[in-house]
C-alpha cells in the first residue's frame, strides 16, 4: 500500500509540474482564441441584429449558418495559434516539420513572432540625415522697388533670405531683414518687395532640410532700377582695377557699384585723350558689374597707357586715371635638335659617284671622301664637294675621282641653326671605266 501510495504521490506531482509549465502558453493561446472569438463575434452579430429587423426567418437561418462556419474556422485559427505555442516547447517539431508561418491573427506574446520572422517583421532603425543641402544657381533679378532672388538645392529644404543696405548682411542680428517660406522645394524663388530705387542691397540665402541641416550662401549684392519720372545722375563707381599683359596682347579688368558699360582706351603714349577719334579703344556695351576687356595686337617688350570708363543706363560716366602695363619680350625659339640624315643612296661610275639622301628639316649637303680611312672631316686637306643651300631633298654629285678605285666617304647635313649631323662612314670602288 505504501508503494502504490508513493507512485500515486510522484505521478500527482510530474502532473502539477507539467501543469505549472503549459498553464501560462495555455492560457495565452486561450486569450488569443477569445479575444479573436470576440472580434470575430462582434461583428456579425450587429449585422445580424439589424438583418434581423429587416429580413425573413429564412435569412436569419443564413446568417446563422455563416455564424457557425465563422466560429469553426475560428476555433481552427485558436488551434494554429495553441499548436504555434505547443512548438517553442518542442523545438524537434520545426526541425523535422520546417520553419512555421504564424499568421497576424496570433497575437504573440515576447519575441516569438521575430523567431518565426516573415508574418512579424523586425523595425529598421531610421536612417540620421546630417548632410546639410547644397546651394546653387544663386541669381538676383533687381527691379525698382523689389528683386526677384532665386537659387536651387540638392535636396527639399526651406527658403529664407536675409537682405541690407549694410555690408556685411548680419544673418544672425535681429535688426536685418529677411523673407522665408517654410515649404520644402528645391527650386527657391523669393521676391522682396518695398525696396528703394537706385540702391544697392546685399543679399545672403539659407535653406534648412527636413533635419535641421542647413547650409548659408555667401553674399551677393544688386542695385535696383531707378524709378520712372526720376534722374539719375550718380555715376559709376571704379575700383579694383588690374592688368595682366602677354606678349602681344592685355588683359583689363575692373568692378563698378551699379551696371555699366566697359571701355578701355589705351596708347602707347601716357597723353591719352578720350575724345579724340584717332585715340584707340576696346569696348563692351553690355551692362555690367565685373568688367573684362581684352586687347590685342600689341607690341611686344612695350609700354602702353590705359584709361577705363563706364557709363550706366542713365549716361552717367566714370574714368580711371591712367595707368600704364608693359607687354611680355619675345623669347626666341632656340634649336638644339640636327637633322636627321636618311635614306642615303650612292651610284658609283668609273670616275664619280652620284650621292643622295633626305633630312627631317632644312639643311646644308656635303660629302668628305678620302682613299684611307677613317675620314678625318676636320682636316683641312681632305676632300670635300658641297652645297649650302637648305633643302631636306639632297642630291651631290662627286667627280674626278680615279678609275679603280676604293674610296671612303662620309655625309654631312647643317640645319640653320648650326646644328650638324654625320653619316656614319661607307667605302665605294670605282668601275675600271672599259
Amino acid at each position: 500500500m505504501k508503494f502504490y501510495s508513493k507512485v500515486i504521490t510522484f505521478t500527482s506531482s510530474v502532473a502539477l509540474v507539467a501543469s505549472l509549465a503549459l498553464s501560462p502558453i495555455f492560457a495565452y493561446a486561450k486569450d488569443n482564441g477569445k479575444g479573436n472569438n470576440d472580434n470575430e463575434n462582434r461583428g456579425p452579430k450587429s449585422t445580424l441584429s439589424v438583418q434581423q429587423n429587416v429580413q425573413s426567418s429564412t435569412s436569419a437561418k443564413v446568417e446563422k449558418d455563416e455564424q457557425d462556419n465563422d466560429n469553426d474556422n475560428q476555433k481552427s485559427n485558436d488551434t494554429g495559434c495553441l499548436r504555434a505555442f505547443g512548438h517553442l516547447i518542442a523545438p524537434g517539431w520545426i526541425k523535422h516539420n520546417g520553419q512555421l508561418s504564424i499568421g497576424s491573427e496570433c497575437n504573440l506574446p515576447f519575441g516569438i513572432g521575430q523567431k518565426f520572422g516573415g508574418d512579424h517583421p523586425t523595425t529598421t532603425p531610421p536612417v540620421v540625415d546630417t548632410t546639410a543641402p547644397i546651394i546653387s544657381s544663386f541669381t538676383i533679378n533687381p527691379l525698382v522697388n523689389s528683386a526677384i532672388v532665386h537659387w536651387t538645392t540638392n535636396e527639399r529644404s526651406n527658403s529664407t533670405v536675409f537682405y541690407s543696405t549694410t555690408n556685411p548682411v548680419d544673418v544672425n542680428a535681429s535688426g536685418t531683414m529677411s523673407v522665408s517660406l517654410s515649404p520644402l522645394v528645391m527650386n527657391h524663388w523669393i521676391t522682396l518687395k518695398s525696396l528703394a530705387s537706385s540702391t544697392t542691397y546685399y543679399v545672403v540665402v539659407r535653406s534648412s532640410d527636413a533635419s535641421g541641416n542647413t547650409a548659408t550662401s555667401s553674399q551677393a549684392s544688386f542695385t535696383t532700377l531707378a524709378s520712372a519720372g526720376t534722374t539719375d545722375t550718380k555715376a559709376p563707381v571704379i575700383s579694383n582695377i588690374v592688368s595682366v599683359t602677354g606678349t602681344t596682347s592685355a588683359q583689363i579688368g575692373w568692378v563698378t557699384d551699379e551696371y555699366a558699360t566697359s571701355k578701355v582706351y589705351y596708347s602707347s603714349s601716357s597723353t591719352i585723350d578720350v575724345t579724340s577719334a584717332s585715340t584707340t579703344f576696346v569696348e563692351k556695351t553690355s551692362l555690367d558689374k565685373n568688367h573684362l576687356v581684352s586687347i590685342t595686337g600689341l607690341n611686344a617688350s612695350s609700354t602702353y597707357y590705359f584709361i577705363v570708363e563706364s557709363a550706366d543706363a542713365s549716361g552717367n560716366t566714370s574714368r580711371s586715371a591712367v595707368f600704364s602695363a608693359t607687354t611680355g619680350a619675345i623669347v626666341p625659339v632656340v634649336d638644339t635638335t640636327a637633322p636627321v640624315i636618311s635614306s642615303a643612296l650612292a651610284v658609283v661610275g668609273s670616275t664619280s659617284v652620284q650621292l643622295s639622301w633626305n633630312t627631317n628639316e632644312n639643311a646644308t649637303t656635303k660629302a668628305y671622301y678620302a682613299t684611307s680611312t677613317p675620314v678625318n672631316v676636320n682636316a683641312s686637306t681632305t676632300a670635300f664637294v658641297e652645297s649650302t643651300a637648305l633643302t631636306t631633298v639632297h642630291a651631290l654629285p662627286v667627280t674626278g675621282l680615279a678609275t679603280s678605285t676604293q674610296y671612303y666617304m662620309v655625309l654631312e647635313s647643317k640645319d640653320a641653326s648650326g646644328n650638324t649631323s654625320r653619316s656614319a662612314e661607307f667605302t665605294f670602288t670605282t668601275s675600271s671605266g672599259l
